[in-house]
């Protein structure tokens, strides 16, 4: 009868630590599972995070794009001697109307669908019509497309392919103004006078000018 019941305590014994055991298994399996879900729920929090902030980034460039848009709009109305409001202000403001309605048909006919290197050159074709800055290149393009997307390695190489040109002047970078070769006056080494940067952008002392095509 001792034996037995002796036996009988040992064995509920380990069953006992048996079961304790499997329960501390079983929180230590349920608290690695919360932990792997815990970081699944941070990642996709992050991912969020990164497209929502992609999402802010990209409507603010469309912000600004409305806003030049509707500035042109004004500047229209304007010109005609009205305010935004439709009121006669009584005087027409300065303004070249045809330049206006260019812009905007360039915007309309800008290819977004094509390759990046084919809407860079179209806006060389199409938009810029003096030798321009590449800061200005980049700002524009960005306009254009709606993003924000760099386009400097493009541009070096549609340099190196003979598309575009560089006139460097006073050999400094800060007053390098991107073109299209055919804007170029070769005997001058400079851009043909309807394409060349205004003056108010250019030095007033140019010693040195130089054509970078590669």
């Amino acid at each position: 009868m001792i034996l037995n019941a002796f036996v009988l305590l040992i064995v509920n014994k380990s069953v006992f630590c048996l079961f304790f055991i499997c329960v501390k298994l079983i929180h230590l399996i349920t608290f690695t599972n919360n932990l792997d879900l815990n970081k699944q729920i941070m990642h996709t929090t992050r991912a969020l995070i990164y497209e929502l902030i992609s999402a802010k980034d990209s409507l603010i460039d469309l912000r600004n794009i409305l806003n030049k848009k509707i500035t042109n709009i004004i500047d229209v109305i304007e010109e005609q001697g009205y305010d935004d409001k439709g009121n006669n202000i009584g005087h027409a403001k300065e303004l070249n109307v045809i330049d206006v309605v260019s812009d905007t048909e360039v915007w309309a006919n800008f290819p977004r669908l094509a390759k990046t290197d084919k809407q860079l050159l179209w806006l060389f074709e199409n938009y810029f019509k003096k030798g321009v800055k590449f800061s200005e290149i980049q700002n524009e393009f960005n306009m254009f497309v709606g993003k924000k997307q760099r386009v400097d390695n493009i541009a070096r190489r549609l340099k190196r392919e003979g598309k575009l040109v560089v006139v460097k002047y006073n050999n400094s970078n800060k007053l390098s103004y991107w073109g299209l070769p055919s804007w170029i006056n070769e005997l001058n080494n400079d851009f043909t006078q309807i394409n060349t940067p205004s003056k108010e952008k250019l030095p007033h002392d140019i010693y040195e000018k130089k054509v970078v095509r590669n």
